[in-house]
């Protein structure tokens, strides 16, 4: 069975807000599963796994406590959403610098942030994980596979 970008988006919206997430948070959450969706980027199962590994915590404990250089929640991971939100509302105080974010559950969540925060700049943002590397430039999004 195939679903519909928007299909996905709305779906995505109800499952974000059922785990316990702000309206605007899980918007948020809904338009990233559908960009990774549209940019053949399996965006349902990273927000399930997103999902599964928050139920049953507290939010203000996945949130990043924003440092200058380094994002880290109050206990081992953290939430990409939210960091995702985060990152993009300071999108301009980005300036080039490389910011830490450790402990962050599916990664790859972040691209969709990534491209408006890139939007916002009017320049590129950069993203390392283990096992790949993103550039964005908000229009759009190359993604390399660096352990091949």
């Amino acid at each position: 069975m195939n679903f519909s970008l928007n299909e996905i988006e709305l779906m995505s919206k109800l499952a974000t807000r059922g785990a316990g997430y702000s309206w605007g948070l899980a918007e948020d959450a809904a338009k990233a599963t559908r960009w990774l969706s549209r940019n053949d980027l399996d965006g349902c199962r990273a927000l399930a796994n997103v999902l599964e590994q928050i139920d049953g915590t507290d939010l203000s404990d996945r949130t990043p406590h924003v440092g200058i250089d380094t994002w880290a929640a109050k206990h081992e991971l953290q939430c990409p959403i939210i960091a995702g939100a985060l990152l993009s509302d300071r999108a301009t105080l980005l300036d080039g610098r490389d910011i830490r974010i450790i402990g962050l559950i599916q990664p790859n969540i972040l691209l969709f942030f990534a491209s408006l925060a890139a939007k916002r700049r009017g320049g590129s943002v950069s993203l390392t994980w283990p096992g790949a590397f993103a550039i964005t430039d908000g229009q759009g999004t190359v993604i390399t596979d660096t352990d091949s």
